[in-house]
């Protein structure tokens, strides 16, 4: 795998935006496929020409394809040394990873002159994560200034596909007002990465960690830390997923930091949170299956951020949802199909709970019992499937394990 034709020039999309392009072209074809980043026009000055996005994008994928890479442009020394940790990392979480030999144009030294940014960033979504990285930093401010958020990166071709502009922009208008609010600046950042060959990575698994430190490092020169919010409280950071705790810092340079944010929080207490914020309770979007700007009310990550506002009395504040009212009946067929979905049941219990309200509570443990069920049906349909003449079995088996629940 080579990367070349690095360049940074205007983009063909109508929103006047500067491209950060570069061409790879794969062992198993002649002709290069084109990767690119658009951000604002505003900030051309801030996008950086060398190497470093490209390495930290395409990385986990050579190592995926057993293919040598190469970056026909300089690399920053401190995230080449990263990302030899990393894939030491991946090596040990993704079997059969094995390290692939990785060559530059030349290495980069310490910063000559000008020195690191001077802003710190946060990729914002408007979720609860992103929102509770922004909040607790901006409560923060008084006395530890020099850890609150500057810019908000919202990134159009990840959570939003780059086929539905018209999601994307209803999304940016409803971070713009956040951003108003508090006196932040929004960039927008649309990329085509997930709809190139790097779709062939599983993104929740591994993909989107490298993708997220690519998009940081393509505006490099703006920051000195860009700061990445948890997914998971680090009891709970599993080895196996794209962003974590140990591997994010390696995606670090000599100028700038890629902060690893929020884990010593768990999802619920993060949701607490939030909804004590009216600000967060207008524009909260937390849905990743509607693939668009709106939550869907319907799958399990809705109603289960929904089933803690309620414990704690937000719920009815929260616009963002399609009802402000939370369906016990539904709360108790939600399937929580992993150890990480169960974990956030056990959470919202506990917080149930403590706040005496033993109707959710019940509804939970309704839900727990039935995700144990079902587990076992799933379970027994991955068996027969792999049995000589029983394969004819897991359909209905599975159909079985999916029947009146939520997912």
């Amino acid at each position: 795998m080579r990367v070349s034709g690095i360049g940074i020039g205007p983009s063909p999309n109508d929103a006047g935006d500067v491209r950060l392009e570069a061409h790879v072209t794969f062992d198993d074809a002649s002709t290069p496929e084109s990767v690119w980043i658009d951000v604002p026009s505003a900030y051309a000055d801030s996008v950086s020409p060398n190497g470093n996005p490209w390495l930290a994008c395409l990385m986990p994928l050579a190592m995926q394809r057993r293919e040598p890479l190469h970056v026909d442009a300089p690399v920053d020394g401190a995230l080449l040394d990263g990302m030899n940790e990393v894939a030491r990392l991946w090596t040990a979480w993704f079997p059969p990873f094995t390290p692939v030999p990785v060559t530059v144009a030349s290495v980069l030294g310490p910063p000559d002159g000008g020195g690191p940014g001077t802003r710190l960033g946060a990729f914002f979504s408007g979720g609860v994560d992103s929102f509770f990285t922004l909040l607790r930093r901006e409560g923060e401010r008084p006395r530890k200034p020099h850890l609150a958020v500057d810019d908000l990166i919202v990134v159009h071709g990840f959570d939003v596909p780059l086929s539905d502009g018209a999601a994307f922009d209803r999304l940016r208008t409803s971070l713009q007002r956040v951003a108003d609010e508090l006196g932040k600046t929004l960039i927008p950042v649309r990329t085509n990465i997930r709809v190139t060959r790097f779709r062939e990575l599983e993104w929740a698994r591994l993909g989107h960690g490298p993708a997220l430190a690519a998009i940081a490092l393509a505006l490099e020169p703006r920051f000195r830390a860009v700061a990445l919010a948890s997914a998971r409280e680090y009891p709970y950071s599993s080895a196996g997923w794209g962003s974590h705790p140990v591997s994010d810092p390696l995606f670090s340079t000599q100028r700038m930091r890629l902060v690893h944010d929020g884990g010593t929080y768990n999802r619920v207490d993060k949701v607490c949170a939030i909804a004590e914020s009216d600000l967060a309770m207008r524009h909260l979007h937390v849905c990743w299956r509607s693939l668009s700007d709106v939550n869907c009310g319907a799958c399990e990550k809705c109603w289960r951020t929904m089933t803690t506002l309620a414990i704690v009395g937000a719920l009815e504040r929260c616009t963002t949802f399609p009802t402000r009212t939370l369906d016990l009946d539904r709360v108790a067929r939600l399937y929580c199909r992993n150890w990480v979905t169960k974990g956030f049941n056990r959470s919202n219990r506990a917080l149930a709970v403590s706040r005496g309200r033993s109707d959710i509570a019940a509804a939970l443990d309704a839900s727990y019992r039935l995700s144990k069920r079902r587990d076992v049906l799933a379970a027994a349909a991955q068996a027969v499937e792999r049995a000589p003449l029983l394969w004819r079995l897991a359909r209905p088996l599975r159909r079985a394990a999916a029947r009146d629940v939520i997912h």
